[in-house]
């Protein structure tokens, strides 16, 4: 017998999905296997590609039963594992970070090296040194921050969608994400205006 549920709140944080989803209650995996199949029979897409959308995606959770230590225990394994699996990615952040900003410092200085005879001519007819900082500031702060602008830009207007691409993978805390974009633009910032600083002092340093 067939029946429709009126109400079934499996996952009432996935308003924001692109799709609409409904769940089908059978015996085994065999028959969503079925169900898959005859769903992609006719697809125009590449065989491959229907293969793989068409295979079954599990999701696991867990209820835990048992002493309520026991259970904290448990919670606090999973945790820890979970963030390892962070620091890593902290890791590999923080080391392009600094790839990047050392490419864009050695490529300043080693501009510095080229501009340093043009420079002394302009301050012998008659420019100021303050005038030479000025125009190192501006050159180098160009340099370092437009990137940055222009990475904010472009994730402020794709903040919708990648909140969508998000939702799909069930991910629809939105207030979490916009905080995590917030201060990884405020550290890029940070270490950008330090280079920044040390950058147009030394470029200064040869130039004059």
């Amino acid at each position: 017998m067939v029946k429709e549920l009126e109400h079934m709140n499996l996952n009432p944080n996935d308003e924001q999905s692109l799709v609409d989803g409904f769940y089908f209650i059978v015996s085994d995996a065999g028959q969503i296997q079925e169900l898959l199949n005859e769903v992609y029979e006719d697809s125009s897409m590449q065989k491959d590609w229907v293969e793989q959308v068409a295979n079954l995606d599990y999701r696991v959770t867990f209820d835990l039963e048992g002493e309520k230590e026991d259970c904290i225990d448990a919670m606090r394994a999973m945790t820890a594992r979970i963030e390892e699996e962070v620091h890593a990615g902290i890791y590999l952040g923080a080391l392009f970070l600094m790839a990047t900003v050392l490419i864009m410092y050695y490529k300043q200085i080693s501009e510095g090296y080229d501009d340093r005879e043009r420079y002394q001519i302009m301050q012998k007819v008659g420019m100021s040194k303050r005038e030479v900082k000025s125009s190192i500031r501006s050159q180098v702060l160009l340099v370092f921050f437009l990137p940055l602008l222009m990475a904010v830009l472009h994730i402020t207007v794709a903040f919708g969608v990648i909140t969508k691409l998000l939702a799909v993978l069930n991910l629809t805390n939105v207030p979490l994400f916009l905080v995590c974009t917030v201060v990884t633009v405020a550290v890029f910032a940070v270490f950008y205006g330090m280079v920044f600083s040390l950058t147009a002092r030394e470029y200064y340093k040869i130039v004059n």
